[in-house]
């Protein structure tokens, strides 16, 4: 292999102070000016590979002794090239200048000849890494990542399939169009679609997804990924894999390994065009290496929908908001005013609710279903507050108070717009099965399993969730059925929760970074709390080195977690009314949940239920 014949530490250097002598000659170098522009030449040829070589021997570990022949090349070159600095042009003696030339020639061609071993042993060595690569794959897929047992190829169902789309759209022909000429494009390998929340960018992509033309040019070869803010990448990765291989695969120990894994698998085996989608990419570095790692794919086109713009990687498509007819069209239909089933408002508060709204299709679905059926009065009201906010494109925070607009009309169902400030409490763009929101509904609500489930619906049906199906069987359907939450109303959900005081509380969001907890948590020795619902998210860099908390009122307790060991907070002991343990894992690892007293709910009387997602 190439790294036998130059394998070993700081080749760089060496090679680097033979350039460097002929650096250092100058004007004597005029003597030997044609042999020394060519060495030069190569040397500068060399240098970045040798580099490289150089990180991959420390990897490695190879011994010094596979560098030897390089190593006296390169002494053997410097020598030289000190002696013919010492022949001075005014007294040169002429017969040593051939001499010397023929040597530097020898050197010359030395040089060439090791080059083009290297280059052909490079070729080689990656065709051999190929090859293992494949074997390597094909034995990944039957061994048992924890047991390490042989067993058949599990086949599973794609975790990146298209969603449907739920309902008929409305003003997105002319983008689709658009897009297709934009990315179908040989030379575009990546496309941001960019524009504020709820203008529409998923929607957009679904229905670019299932453009008859677009399915045709990519056959079936389509992978849809939600992103969100904080992006575990390798789960995408794994996710994105299983999905064009059809088999389940261990997790990665590396993102670089995930990255490695499917370029090679691509190299090897794409021969048609994959389009990868990549919904809600925030800014932040996990998505920018996300983005230049699948740039560089074989064979991939790469949809990204994004409130930012990535300039570094691709050009920009901005969605616009919907014309005003086609934003009144979504908006009759969204209240119903088409099948007679809502009392018309008079024009001017129609376009009032509508201009307050932006144009924006969420704000527009969710406003307009929220004012369903609902008296005149409620529809002047919600107009006249619509009206007062700014240009929703101004702040985040403009269009959460638009949205807050369809939670005021909840106000004589209060445990309908409670269980929907209760969704925030699981992380972004992730699906949840319809049991879980039943365990929390039936707790703090004192309600059965069939009004959790009329509430679910009903949030569905005001747009405030997503919910979907994978099958149903017996009479327990929910038990499959999941629902997920548009990140622009989980962000409402959290706002709303932010504007009451710590201590006042019904509900307490916690996300964490690593280790770094709230300020107010981490300042407190004692951290009171009259939550009932308490949900802490962490990620796969937390250690599991907690704070102590005083939550003496929590009834449900939600840990969402991605690490591959979890030491469950000492706290958890001292919640008396807790009834409910709900821990969902969405990382790619599985994880160790451990306790130090190894008994910590033994003392919990009130203790009801303990939810695992996956189980």
């Amino acid at each position: 292999m190439a790294l036998e014949l130059v394998g070993g530490a700081v080749l760089g250097a060496v090679v680097g102070e033979l350039f460097k002598v002929i650096l250092d000659l100058g004007e004597r170098a005029i003597n030997f000016s044609p042999v020394l522009k060519n060495i030069s030449f190569k040397l500068k040829a060399i240098i970045p590979l040798v580099n490289q070589i150089d990180e991959l021997n420390e990897f490695l570990d190879y011994p010094k002794e596979e560098t030897e022949k390089l190593r006296d090349l390169m002494d053997e070159g410097r020598r030289l090239l000190l002696q013919c600095g010492d022949v001075k042009l005014g007294n040169l003696d002429y017969l040593k200048k051939p001499f010397y030339t023929k040597k530097l020639r020898d050197l010359d061609t030395e040089l060439r000849s090791f080059m083009d071993v290297l280059m052909l042993q490079m070729s080689r060595d990656q065709k051999r890494n190929l090859k293992s690569m494949n074997q390597l794959m094909e034995i990944l897929c039957r061994i048992d990542s924890r047991g390490g047992s042989s067993k058949p190829v599990d086949f599973i169902v794609s975790p990146c399939l298209v969603p449907q789309l739920q309902e008929e759209t409305v003003g997105l022909e002319k983008p689709v169009k658009e897009l297709k000429v934009k990315i179908l494009k040989n030379e575009v390998r990546m496309l941001v679609v960019t524009a504020p929340g709820g203008c529409g960018k998923t929607t957009l992509a679904l229905k670019f997804c299932h453009d008859k033309e677009v399915k045709d040019i990519f056959q079936g070869k389509i992978i849809f990924v939600a992103v969100s803010r904080k992006p575990d990448l390798k789960l995408i990765m794994k996710n994105i894999i299983e999905s064009l291989r059809g088999i389940q695969l261990p997790a990665w120990q590396s993102d670089e390994h995930a990255f490695c894994y499917l370029e090679l698998w691509l190299k090897q085996t794409s021969q048609k065009p994959i389009l990868i989608v990549l919904d809600d990419v925030w800014n932040g570095l996990e998505s920018e290496c996300l983005l230049d790692k699948l740039s560089q794919m074989p064979c991939c086109k790469i949809l990204v929908t994004s409130r930012f713009s990535f300039p570094r990687f691709s050009e920009s498509y901005y969605l616009e908001p919907l014309n005003h007819e086609n934003a009144m069209k979504l908006f009759r239909r969204s209240a119903s005013l088409d099948n007679g089933s809502s009392k018309l408002p008079d024009e001017e508060t129609l376009e009032k609710v509508i201009g307050g709204c932006k144009r924006l299709p969420l704000a527009l679905k969710v406003i307009g279903r929220s004012l369903s059926r609902r008296p005149t009065s409620v529809w002047r009201v919600t107009g006249r507050n619509l009206c007062r906010s700014g240009s929703i494109f101004d702040s985040e925070k403009e269009l959460l108070e638009c949205l807050q607009s369809s939670l005021d009309v909840l106000d004589d169902k209060m445990v309908t717009k409670e269980s929907f400030m209760d969704l925030g409490s699981f992380p972004e763009d992730q699906r949840i099965p319809a049991s879980t929101f039943i365990d929390i509904f039936t707790i703090l609500y004192g309600e059965d399993e069939n009004e959790a489930m009329v509430t679910l619906h009903e949030l569905s049906s005001r747009s405030l969730l997503n919910s979907a199906t994978t099958r149903k069987y017996d009479d327990e359907f929910y038990e499959e059925q999941f629902f997920s939450q548009h990140d622009s109303l989980r962000d409402l959900a959290i706002y709303l929760m932010n504007i009451e005081p710590i201590e006042q509380r019904k509900r307490l969001f916690l996300e964490m970074n690593g280790n770094d907890f709230p300020k107010w948590w981490v300042e407190q020795e004692k951290h009171p709390s009259n939550a009932r619902l308490i949900s802490i998210t962490t990620d796969e860099r937390f250690s599991s080195s907690w704070p102590d908390m005083e939550a003496p009122k929590v009834e449900v307790l939600i840990l969402n977690l991605q690490s591959r060991t979890y030491n469950l907070p000492g706290f958890i002991k001292r919640m008396n009314n807790l009834k409910a343990l709900i821990i969902t894992n969405f990382g790619c690892f599985l994880t160790e949940v451990t306790s130090e007293d190894n008994q910590p709910f033994n003392c919990l009387q009130n203790l009801e239920r303990i939810r695992k997602y996956p189980s």
